[in-house]
């Protein structure tokens, strides 16, 4: 009856009901329980594979598209009633509400996921990739078979045995990368897409925040940074000298990442930035990073001994074109190769006129992305806005991107 029949539609003296044509998706959400119940799921539903543009639903009609090329009324939008700013935006999977699936959200989460356009079944797809099932929901829907070919079971899906290393894309198999398809992924999201701009040479948007000097970070950046990740003045403008910037992201604790949210990173980008995928193993860099680092001199033998080459002895202006660009893709930079100290880099482009820190101030620090983490201050956007105003008026440097 819920999905439509009656006793003369099942005995066929009348038409059967419309859910008989509908694909799985388009199911409204007691259609598809109820069709579940009768042990239907998406294959044995459609009895066909159904793609819309490759994939088994529509795409979210804003969710992939960067921050400020949203209108107003739709940042608005998933500001207010998601907490979404720019970087928790840009950023696909960073916000921790896209660690929660549909029937986790709060009724104003809902009511603001509604008005982007999402559904119940879109959005756990989409966004969080069903990721908030338990096993048996997983099972019950059908879901379960495309997990367990990504290499989950029950077990590990649980937290009880080891989980599955992720592969990236390329690494994928076709089956592989069909169910992670049907797990609405896509290269750029299985990858982690950033769509923040970036105009630098290095491979992601440089967290402008961490080179400004500590006399000049706002007062609720500074209680951050100072938390668990232990910066002091010091530490903070000798680039290089916190021991927190050693580690890989993975090796960070919860409240740590949390924090290096906050001060505009992420995994890509501290591990990046600040470690330089030195806590890696040689196996788990892939092959253009392993590339990278032999032009700067290691081997697998000398990267396994921790044997510095030689080059990172020279100072950056000593380097070879060939040597900074690679050292670039590295996320290194002059003033963090020379473990450079901000406050002197300020008094040298003021006594020299010049601006090594940021050539091009006019791509500045953007208050949504400098306060884009402290996940559990609804009102830190709001004040830091207000003291980064002040901020900028006396920053007259910054990195360039």
């Amino acid at each position: 009856q819920a999905l439509g029949w009656d006793i003369s539609s099942w005995n066929r003296y009348d038409d059967p009901p419309l859910s008989n044509d509908k694909y799985w998706y388009f199911l409204s959400e007691e259609e598809r329980f109820a069709a579940a119940q009768l042990c239907y799921f998406k294959r044995t539903w459609d009895e066909a594979d159904v793609y819309v543009d490759g994939f088994p639903m529509n795409k979210p009609t804003y969710r992939y598209t960067n921050w400020f090329d949203l209108d107003d009324s739709v940042r608005s939008i998933a500001s207010d009633g998601l907490k979404y700013d720019s970087f928790l935006w840009n950023v696909v999977g960073l916000h921790d509400l896209e660690a929660r699936d549909w029937k986790h959200l709060t009724p104003v989460e809902q009511k603001a996921a509604k008005l982007l356009d999402f559904s119940q079944v879109s959005y756990d797809c989409w966004i969080n990739h069903y990721s908030g099932y338990s096993w048996e929901e997983l099972q019950f829907y059908g879901i379960d078979f495309f997990y367990a070919i990504l290499g989950w079971n029950d077990q590990s899906w649980a937290g009880l045995e080891e989980t599955p290393k992720k592969k990236s894309w390329k690494q994928l198999n076709e089956e592989e990368r069909m169910a992670a398809i049907e797990l609405c992924y896509s290269f750029e999201t299985w990858e982690g897409y950033d769509m923040t701009v970036n105009h630098g040479p290095f491979p992601f948007a440089k967290p402008k925040i961490r080179y400004v000097q500590w006399s000049v970070l706002p007062e609720e950046m500074q209680i951050i940074a100072n938390g668990s990740l232990g910066y002091t003045e010091e530490k903070w403008n000798n680039l290089g000298s916190a021991k927190i910037e050693t580690l890989g992201w993975d090796d960070l604790t919860d409240e740590q990442q949390s924090d290096a949210i906050a001060l505009g990173f992420y995994k890509k980008t501290w591990d990046c930035f600040h470690s330089h995928y030195r806590p890696y193993d040689w196996d788990d860099l892939n092959t253009s990073q392993q590339d990278i680092f032999r032009q700067l001199g290691w081997s697998e033998a000398s990267w396994f001994n921790n044997e510095t080459p030689s080059s990172y002895e020279r100072r950056w202006d000593r380097l070879s074109d060939t040597e900074q660009s690679v050292a670039n893709a590295i996320c290194y930079f002059e003033d963090n190769w020379d473990r450079n100290n901000l406050e002197e880099a300020v008094q040298i482009a003021d006594t020299t006129g010049s601006s090594p820190m940021n050539p091009t101030p006019t791509q500045g620090l953007d208050p949504s992305v400098l306060n884009n983490g402290r996940r559990n201050s609804a009102n830190t956007f709001q004040n830091f806005f207000a003291a980064c105003c002040i901020a900028l008026s006396a920053v007259v440097w910054m990195i360039f991107m």
